[in-house]
């Protein structure tokens, strides 16, 4: 709150000029940096280890591309929009991050090392980033947990979440996560619609 007022007469008023002037500023410094942002997010875009560029499915673009609504989560291959994949869990937590217009509920996310034949799959702004090597790279599959446990399809039981050093067979939906503006959109297993996980860290 902007308290901003002049002594008169006893009395207290608002000082609008002052007011409408640091609200003009204000505003045109938030324009800047939303401005700022959207050209960073929309201007990066990767490609698969298959060859599948991110370029036209996430709006990409800057400024000028604003126009268009930029998708969250658009499929990385319409033709073959669940593959099957394999691999080997390296790390897995609860994010709280997610955003609540596409989320009911917090996404388990795990780090996926995909088994040789999948690893095509990856994209290479997929983390890790310190590396250009399309093997070195991590698949991260989402699934939400939802709010309670009572048998609904549509969320993860914890019976049944996975550690480091488990072994998953998946289908999910292939997608790339436009909302990581630094290195280009990911590849990513979001959501998982079937999971076969073979216990060997515990």
């Amino acid at each position: 709150m902007v308290c901003c007022y002049s002594r008169k007469s006893g009395s207290h008023s608002l000082n609008s000029k002052f007011l409408f002037s640091f609200l003009v500023v204000s505003f045109a410094l938030a324009t800047l940096m939303f401005l700022s942002f959207i050209t960073r997010v929309c201007s990066v875009t990767s490609t698969t280890g298959a060859g599948i560029s991110s370029s036209g499915r996430c709006n990409e673009g800057g400024f000028k591309g604003i126009n268009k609504i930029r998708p969250h989560y658009p499929l990385v291959d319409p033709s073959n929009p669940q593959p099957t994949v394999e691999g080997t869990v390296e790390e897995t937590h609860i994010t709280h991050e997610d955003l609540p217009f596409d989320h009911t509920s917090h996404d388990n996310n795990m780090h996926v090392k995909l088994d040789s034949p999948f690893q095509n799959l990856n994209s290479f702004g997929n983390e890790p980033q310190t590396s250009t090597n399309i093997n070195d790279k991590r698949t991260e599959v989402e699934w939400e947990i939802g709010t309670a446990n009572d048998g609904r399809t549509d969320r993860f039981p914890k019976d049944f979440w996975p550690s480091a050093g488990d072994r998953v067979w998946m289908i999910g939906r292939y997608i790339f996560d436009c909302g990581h503006p630094d290195f280009g959109p990911r590849t990513e297993i979001h959501p998982l619609m079937q999971l076969l996980l073979h216990i060997l860290s515990r």
